[in-house]
């Protein structure tokens, strides 16, 4: 079966071993390159069928293209991939464009993980200043607007950021970023860093925050008013804490200790709408006018009536006249009382005397 063999003439061996010998160790080497050229088969097939699927458009055209160069046309007219050829071009995919392509995908890997750390560090930022800033509210809340009956007051900020469902996530994923980055010849992170950016991307789309700041955290007002002890979370607490003119004065006083901090050190004088002041008593109203004139806070204020008491406390008082064509602004006059007038006599006649 080897006589139409011809092969290259060489120079005459002298071998120990039997033609017998050496005809079986041939055979046995056809056999290996014959499973050999089977795994070769086996493997770019395999791989062929994996790049289709799981690669990006750039690697997909390129094996592609060598793909089409290495088809050879069987006997039955069918076209069959010469895998041999095939496993130059598959060097040259995972050596230069592989590498190309992975350092690509590694650089968008790590701009996105970046951003979502610095997403990280942001709320965990604003988690440790919450702290700090209610200690600074509670220490301006008592420098201001002294109400009788009430010992104690101050401002509980508490953070509801590790309460997030993502937090903990979040918290991982940060970790796993770093060790990334500190990490050496490491171009993509391991499962466990793709798995932990899955859940948080999953987590976020579900809960993303909204609302603003009021997400973030919850406010408290503490205060000791005669022998009890209040703690006031909403709006409707506050109505049933105390009285409407008490409750009035509490609101107006943390609102205060909230505008110094916010102004800081500005000499701006700050506009305050206050509504219903008419219906506090007198004495009340003046000590809120004095705590925002000392703050250099103007307030101001619309009322039904004229003729109200509380127009002695604004500066300036207009009405608006409907009867006029244009509905010009007049000045009015508070309501002078007769009894505070003659007391006022009197007290100048006995400084005269």
């Amino acid at each position: 079966q080897f006589v139409g063999i011809h092969l290259p003439k060489t120079t005459a061996v002298v071998e120990n071993a039997s033609a017998r010998a050496r005809l079986s160790e041939a055979r046995e080497l056809f056999d290996q390159q014959s499973r050999a050229i089977k795994d070769i088969d086996h493997y770019v097939n395999e791989f062929d069928s994996k790049i289709a699927q799981k690669s990006g458009i750039s690697l997909t055209d390129a094996w592609e293209h060598s793909r089409r160069e290495c088809l050879l046309e069987s006997e039955h007219g069918f076209e069959k991939l010469n895998s041999r050829k095939m496993v130059v071009e598959l060097d040259r995919l995972l050596n230069v464009l592989v590498p190309q392509h992975l350092e690509g995908v590694r650089n968008n890997g790590l701009n996105f993980g970046n951003d979502l750390t610095q997403y990280y560090k942001i709320l965990a930022d604003i988690d440790k200043r919450i702290v700090s800033q209610s200690k600074r509210i509670s220490k301006e809340v008592d420098q201001e607007l002294f109400l009788d009956g009430v010992s104690e007051s101050q401002v509980i900020i508490r953070s509801k950021i590790s309460e997030f469902d993502f937090w903990p996530k979040l918290q991982r994923f940060n970790k796993l970023h770093q060790e990334w980055l500190n990490a050496e010849n490491t171009p993509l992170p391991d499962e466990e860093y793709m798995q932990t950016i899955r859940e948080v991307l999953d987590i976020l789309g579900r809960v993303a925050i909204s609302g603003g700041i009021s997400q973030l955290l919850d406010i408290e007002l503490h205060l000791k008013e005669g022998n009890s002890n209040l703690i006031i979370r909403t709006d409707r607490q506050l109505n049933e804490s105390s009285s409407h003119g008490m409750a009035y004065l509490i609101l107006c006083k943390f609102l205060l200790a909230f505008t110094r901090l916010l102004r800081g050190n500005s000499k701006a004088i700050i506009h305050w709408p206050i509504d219903e002041i008419g219906t506090l008593a007198n004495k009340n109203v003046k000590k809120i006018f004095d705590a925002c004139k000392a703050n250099q806070i103007t307030v101001l204020g619309a009322f039904p009536n004229p003729e109200s008491e509380v127009l002695h406390f604004f500066e300036n008082r207009y009405l608006i006249d409907k009867d006029a064509h244009d509905q010009k602004l007049r000045m009015i006059q508070p309501k002078v009382s007769r009894i505070s007038e003659r007391l006022k006599q009197r007290q100048q006649s006995e400084v005269s005397l």
